[in-house]
Formats: structure tokens, sequence, C-alpha cells
């Protein structure tokens, strides 16, 4: 029997790849860490792996990393080795290393691909070099990051701030909400290039978010695979479901990566896959907590707010990216939301087992969408403003020094990550109820500026190109005339 005409696709066939690649790898995470005798989704009381959870509810006063009051436990990430059995070098230094490796060559080689399609960006069924450079690195890094796991195992978790992992996975979500935008629109598929209204605001919005919706279509790539590989490194590779969920979504990102330049890569069905994969691992994560909590707090279910969150932005922005939900008429865009919305409140005055739970509380499927909405807004904002601020000067620069500057972001980020955890300025917030709402937003303008320094880099090679081709023209128009 004669196979499908897609599966004779190139880009196809390594899509297929990379995803039987990542079962079989969340197989074998769960196999070996099976037959190691791991098995710690929480703090069950009986490691002798990693230290226990920090007391409940105030903490370990006087302890450092374990004395941050209420929040103590929520500022505590679990899967770390004890004290005694880290080392600087398997510790530290090793999944720093594989960071610094695994994101500087998937930049690098993404890097070499956008130079060739400065002009014209080339797509096809067919394959480029980069393309398996970047799956051959990605599943490489993988295998060597579980090798790691099972040998020194920390992450980079033991030297950062946990927001920053969280934050990642906010501002992942958020600029998709800006890439996406003058594609499917914001709220209810508004507004797209063909919508027309008497006040003229569907135009207006359109012509605002330009310059940031280039950029974003240029440049994605960048920060989001940065996104993720700081999450893949800042967690060994536990076998859990919350860690297997989460291996699972960075894939996602890293396959869609390697597929630049296909036209595997602009398939809708599949772009909006890769976006709503959170949905599986945030209530993974929460779920996974309650379900092996020891002693039960008292305190409601965190997955609703998870699922629910997420879901809620989904629903309102994500589904509109295929061509079912796009083409609804106007009155009928908002029914789906309508009726999550809905069962939401059902769920939260008749369902959640809180026992004290009523309708009101339906405010927790709004926190995540309050977060990622105004994430997107202010890397939106910093763009813009960024934009403006450096058009004027990014001609006379030299492009490596937009590089530079681009990199500092990278380095600001990360400084910022390891400072505010080695030196508790947690202790100084109210952690995470404000640390969240602060760690996002500002991780989106650092974002923001990295993207547009990128873009001003481009701009100035783009420029020294022709500049360079005009050269040549002239040289060789004039070799011309000396031989005529």
């Amino acid at each position: 029997m004669a196979l499908p005409a897609f599966f004779k696709n190139h880009d196809f066939r390594l899509w297929l790849f990379g995803e039987l690649f990542i079962l079989a790898f969340v197989g074998l995470v769960f196999g070996i860490g099976f037959a190691r005798g791991w098995w710690e989704p929480l703090d069950l009381g009986t490691s002798t792996r990693f230290q226990p959870e920090p007391k409940f509810p105030f903490g370990d006063r006087g302890v450092k990393f374990r004395d941050n009051g209420f929040w103590s436990q929520a500022y505590w990430y679990y899967w770390q080795s004890k004290p005694e059995d880290q080392t600087w070098w398997g510790s530290h230094l090793l999944p720093w290393l594989g960071y610094v490796v695994h994101n500087g060559l998937v930049w690098f080689f993404m890097y070499k691909a956008q130079l060739e399609n400065l002009k014209v960006p080339k797509y096809g069924k067919k394959l480029n070099k980069w393309n398996y450079q970047l799956i051959i690195t990605n599943c490489v890094m993988y295998c060597l990051h579980l090798l790691q796991t099972h040998t020194t195992y920390d992450g980079t978790a033991i030297d950062v701030i946990i927001t920053s992992g969280l934050s990642s996975v906010s501002m992942m979500i958020a600029f998709v909400f800006i890439l996406e935008f003058h594609d499917r629109g914001l709220v209810f598929g508004w507004p797209q290039k063909h919508h027309e209204d008497a006040l003229g605001w569907s135009q207006l919005f359109r012509k605002m978010t330009a310059q940031t919706s280039y950029i974003m279509r240029k440049y994605h790539g960048y920060c989001f695979v940065w996104f993720n590989i700081w999450t893949f490194w800042y967690h060994p590779l536990e076998n859990t479901f919350a860690h297997a969920t989460g291996i699972f979504l960075i894939w996602q990102f890293l396959l869609q990566s390697s597929l630049i330049y296909t036209d595997m890569h602009l398939v809708k069905p599949w772009r909006f896959f890769v976006e709503i994969s959170v949905v599986i691992h945030g209530p993974a994560v929460a779920l996974q907590m309650e379900l092996y909590q020891p002693t039960p707090t008292g305190q409601p279910s965190l997955w609703p707010m998870f699922l629910y969150g997420f879901a809620f932005c989904f629903i309102l922005t994500s589904i509109f990216t295929l061509d079912t939900f796009r083409t609804l008429k106007w009155y009928l865009r908002p029914l789906p939301w309508t009726v999550f919305m809905v069962w939401v409140f059902i769920y939260y005055e008749f369902v959640a087992s809180s026992g004290n739970g009523n309708w009101t509380d339906a405010i927790d499927a709004c926190k995540i969408p309050a977060i990622l909405y105004f994430t997107a807004f202010c890397g939106y904002f910093t763009m813009e403003m960024f934009h403006w601020a450096t058009k004027k000067v990014r001609e006379r620069l030299n492009p490596w020094i937009w590089m530079f500057l681009a990199f500092l972001m990278v380095a600001l980020f990360t400084l910022l990550s390891i400072l505010s955890y080695q030196l508790e300025w947690t202790k100084l917030i109210d952690f995470p109820k404000l640390g969240n709402k602060l760690w996002t937003p500002t991780n989106g303008v650092l974002t923001g500026m990295f993207l547009v320094f990128l873009d001003n880099h481009f701009f100035a090679i783009k420029k020294q190109k022709k500049e360079q081709n005009s050269v040549e023209e002239q040289e060789i128009h004039e070799d011309g005339n000396n031989v005529n």
C-alpha cells in the first residue's frame, strides 16, 4: 500500500522523527529512573538523595535558601542534591556548560541559516544543512543532559531563582501572542487584516504594531530557544510526571526551531499544538504536588488555576490560529470562550473540593492570563520604544555592537537570576505573590530589548552587504570599460 503523499516530504519526516524521539526519550527517562529505584514526585519523607522541604508553614529559620516565611516551600526547589553530595564541577560547572553549549550551538546554526536567507526566506519541503544541524544538536544535548542527571545530577536550579524557570514559560507564551498578532488578532480573532470597523480601530492597531510584528516574525526563534533551553538545563531529568511533561513541552518548541525555513514550520495545526502544549505541563505539576502531598495543607487545589488560566488564553486568543475558528461569523467567535467561562463558574461554585469555595474563586482563572497579556504588552511596548530610540543610529554603529548589546541582555537576565537567589533578594518582597508579577514582565522587557538589538544587527549586516555588492558591481563595470 502506497504511503500518503505527505510522508514523502522531508520536513514531515523530520517532524515525525522528532515526535518519535521525544516519546522514546521520555520512556528512557522513566525506565532508567525506575531501574535505579528513583520515584520522588514530591518530598515523601523517605528520601536519601534530597533535603526535605522547608518546614510548613514558615520554613527553617536562619537557614539560607530555606527561610522565606510562608513562601519557603514555594521558593525551594526540591530536586537538588544534598549540600554534602554537591561538587563545584558536577553540580555547578557541568549544568552551566551544558546550557551554554546547547544554547550557543542552536543560536549559531540559526544565525547561519538566517544569513543565507537575508533577502527572501526560502521555505520548502526539503531540508537544508541547518535543519540537520539543529535536530542533531538538540537530540545530542538531550541525551547528554540525561547522562549528566545520572552522574552528577544537578541542574542550574541550585544557582538561580526558581521564578527564572517559571517566568521563561510565561514569557514564551506571551511572546507567541505578539508573534501571531497580525495573523490571528488577540481577542476572538480581532483585529485581522480584513477587519473593517467604523472607527478604523482594526487598521490602527495593526499599523501601530507593524514594526513589532516584523521583528517577532524575523527573530522569534532566538528568544524561544533561549527560554526553553534555560528551563531545560534548570531541571535534572527526574522521572516524575511534572518533569516528563516539561521535557515534552520544551521539545515541541525545539523541534519547531529545527524546522526553520520548511513548510512544516508554517503548518497552523502544528503551530497551535506547540503553543497549547503548556496546558498539559502546568496542571500536571500542580496535580502531582497535590496527589503526593504527604500531609494535606488544607489549601485550595492549584491545578485548576493553571489549567483554566492557560485555557482562558488559548480559547480567547490561540484557537483563532485555526481556520475553523478564524472563519466563524463575528457573533459566533465569543461562543467557545463564553461556554468555557460558564463552566469555570460552575466548577468553582459546585465542584471545587476546597470545602469553602464559591463562584468568586473563579478569579483564579484570570491570574495567569493577566500575567501573560501584561507581559506581552511589556514586550511590545519595549520593542516599539527601543526601535524608535535606536532607529536613527542603527545604520551608523557596527553590527557587532548591536550583537554585543543583545548578548548583554542575556547576561543581565542570567546575572539577575543568580544574584536574586544567592543574595536572597526575595526576602525583600512578598514572594512569590509579588515576585512572579515582577519577574515575568521584567524579563519581557529584557527580551524585547534583546530582539530589537538583534533586528538592528541584521539591519546593519544587510546594509553592509548591499554596499559591498554595489562596490563589486561598480568594480566589474569599471573593469568592463577598461577592457573595451
